[in-house]
């Protein structure tokens, strides 16, 4: 997973000190985080290929560390850098996916969008 390193750290290293606070960032990553367990622990329950959603599910919102503001949604941005550093189809298709922006063909990219609506549907401690 060294490709998204190359889009989030520098990203970070652009912006992150300058206009995103770091607890934001760290939010973001613990969202991530977050859903890939989600993703694995489904998966594992449905028999499924447990490493491949976990990774679906840590790079599902990639898209959203792009440093420049785009016309495409974020779902989109993140499945073509996905495609551009050669990451498994299904990986790709559960990215572009998980918000309905393209048709999903696997059975990991329903997983996806569900763990991110399952994550993002409960409040945080810090929000209670």
């Amino acid at each position: 997973m060294t490709w998204a390193y190359t889009v989030f750290i520098p990203t970070w290293c652009a912006c992150g000190a300058n206009e995103v606070p770091l607890i934001v960032w760290a939010k973001f990553i613990a969202a991530l985080a977050e859903v890939a367990n989600l993703c694995a622990i489904m998966a594992a329950e449905l028999g499924l290929n447990v490493k491949q959603a976990k990774r679906a599910g840590l790079l599902h919102d990639i898209g959203k560390v792009w440093p420049e503001e785009l016309e495409k949604p974020h779902a989109i941005v993140g499945m073509e850098l996905a495609i551009k550093y050669k990451e498994h189809p299904v990986i790709c298709n559960a990215i572009g996916a998980h918000h309905d922006e393209i048709e999903m063909t696997s059975i990991i990219s329903p997983i996806i969008q569900a763990c991110d609506a399952i994550s993002g549907a409960r409040l945080a401690p810090d929000e209670k």
